[in-house]
């Protein structure tokens, strides 16, 4: 980061540090996205990044209950659970930060 001015390393710490705070499960995710969505409602796509993490989140609590734990073993469930988790971790972990940088670019 030794390019970088001190203020744009500030702002990349900070960035990181959002994102780091707001990536701990996908219920944290799903509000985080929803919450920038709702001060940010010309950027439709964070509401579109919104919805897709909640319904990541409906698969993952549909692997406990009523019908796949008759389908799956425990093993296969945790697995597919670990995954979506996994997924929507990358995810955010990568459009977070954009949503970090364009209020930044506004400000």
């Amino acid at each position: 980061m030794n390019h970088f001015t001190i203020q744009e390393q500030e702002i990349i710490r900070q960035i990181i540090t959002e994102t780091e705070k707001k990536n701990l499960d996908n219920i944290s995710r799903t509000n985080a996205y929803f919450r920038y969505f709702k001060k940010n409602p010309d950027i439709i796509w964070s509401f579109l990044a919104h919805m897709v993490s909640r319904n990541g989140g409906w698969n993952m609590c549909d692997l406990e209950g009523s019908i796949f734990p008759h389908l799956l073993e425990s093993k296969i469930r945790k697995q597919l659970f670990l995954t979506y988790e996994r997924a929507n971790w990358l995810i955010f972990h990568d459009v977070f930060p954009s949503c970090c940088s364009i209020n930044i670019r506004r400000d």
